[in-house]
């Protein structure tokens, strides 16, 4: 969840325009994570995977609404001050 919020951090103060690659990110690192694991003498597993995924998914969702909703809040004390 934590790498997914980074992630998206980043690509918010880049003002990177894709999502696509936070997803992308995230899910080539958990898949790393898990052939390292392979390695040694831990097991590796597609559900690692999946739960690695789906937390750093929901980081991503979780900063995004965050964004937005300070975009929103922004736009309305604009508006505000206009009238």
């Amino acid at each position: 969840c934590i790498l997914g919020m980074l992630v998206t951090s980043l690509k918010l103060s880049l003002q990177a325009k894709t999502n696509g690659y936070c997803l992308f990110y995230v899910l080539s690192v958990a898949v790393t994570d898990e052939l390292i694991q392979s390695f040694s003498d831990r097991t590796s597993s597609v559900r690692d995977v999946l739960l690695d995924f789906s937390g750093a998914a929901f980081g991503i969702a979780l900063i995004l609404l965050i964004y937005r909703l300070r975009i929103r809040r922004r736009k309305g004390k604009k508006n505000e001050h206009k009238n």
